[in-house]
């Protein structure tokens, strides 16, 4: 009876850490695929043994951020305790280093065995581990010292999309561009994360950029950055529309961005303030769902019509932003009404 308790038990937290894992992960496929069929793009491989390649890429990628993301909670437990948040995780300290030992060493294995043997694809894989200590764990912590933080968060989650590429050996102006862009993406996301979770940071004694330099001047700098990810975005996507095979998608494309901006700019005008964040404009939100849904979904279509075997990708492409539909569902109605 006690074994039966057991094994019911030990299945419980399993099912809870396999939950866990991919809830973390999946906010990242998105811009995996996007990535990948970036590659695909640029080289014009057309085989099926290329889905072998994703499964492996995506798997190794997973686990390395699974790596990031543990120690990032084993180091935070104790100060969102002080803080007065959620403890990370919410599993004990010691299962947190564990499962981050464990996520980092089936990571090695599978690139050691399964992974092509590309040199600058394994360097950046290792150079993550040494990352994520230095983010996360005291005496280093630089998710903590001021601008460190936002420089030290825009590197590891600049490395998954850095990961494809070099998987792939696929390094153009297109792909410097895709990531100039996310960088910019990114950045304010992490101010924004960093002025929401202000107060407890406060409290805790954290030392993030947005503690650092107060609210008022994160916010002026946020407003800063968001025509210049305005214009990497919509640079991006009209670089790769104009670049697909099907003039036809091409031209749906480019008309649907212009419609989405426009609709953006002018129907939703003056909207999407948030209490902690300030301003940030309506735009914002067009241009997320134009280079997080739209353009991959028309780079996968493209793809396809040349090559029948990779209508499997307009499938993973749509499962891996099911996360951004229900996003733009919910932020319009929101927008809409709050007019």
């Amino acid at each position: 009876m006690a074994a039966a308790q057991d094994r019911k038990l030990a299945g419980i937290i399993l099912t809870a850490i396999i939950l866990r894992c991919l809830r973390y992960t999946y906010q990242i496929y998105g811009i995996l695929i996007f990535a990948v069929l970036v590659c695909i793009m640029e080289t014009g491989v057309q085989s099926v043994g290329l889905f072998k390649d994703i499964g492996i890429v995506f798997a190794s990628v997973s686990l390395i951020l699974l790596y990031s993301y543990f120690l990032n909670c084993y180091a935070d437990a104790r100060m969102d305790a002080i803080g007065g948040k959620q403890i990370s995780g919410d599993f004990p300290k010691v299962v947190l280093l564990l499962l981050a030992i464990i996520c980092l060493s089936a990571g090695i294995v599978i690139n050691g065995l399964l992974a092509r043997q590309n040199l600058a694809y394994n360097l950046f894989y290792l150079l993550s581990a040494p990352l994520g200590v230095l983010y996360s764990v005291e005496p280093f912590r630089l998710k903590t010292k001021g601008i460190w933080g936002p420089i030290a968060d825009l590197t590891e989650v600049t490395i998954p999309a850095a990961l494809v590429f070099s998987y792939f050996g696929v390094w153009t102006y297109n792909t410097a561009l895709f990531l100039s862009a996310f960088c910019a993406i990114n950045f304010i996301w992490i101010l924004e994360h960093q002025l929401s979770d202000y107060d407890s940071d406060l409290a805790s004694g954290e030392k993030t950029f947005a503690v650092s330099a107060g609210p008022e001047k994160t916010m002026r700098i946020l407003a800063s950055f968001y025509p210049m990810e305005a214009a990497l975005t919509i640079i991006l996507s009209a670089i790769i529309l104009a670049q697909l095979d099907s003039k036809m998608l091409s031209a749906a494309g480019f008309a649907g961005m212009v419609i989405l901006l426009l609709a953006s700019a002018f129907l939703f005008r003056g909207t999407g303030r948030d209490q902690k964040i300030g301003n940030r404009p309506s735009i914002h939100t067009a241009e997320m769902f134009l280079i997080l849904v739209v353009l991959p979904l028309l780079l996968a279509a493209d793809l396809a019509m040349q090559f029948k075997a990779y209508y499997a990708l307009i499938a993973i492409t749509a499962i891996a932003q099911l996360k951004f539909y229900c996003m733009a569902i919910s932020k319009a109605s929101t927008i809409i009404g709050s007019r």
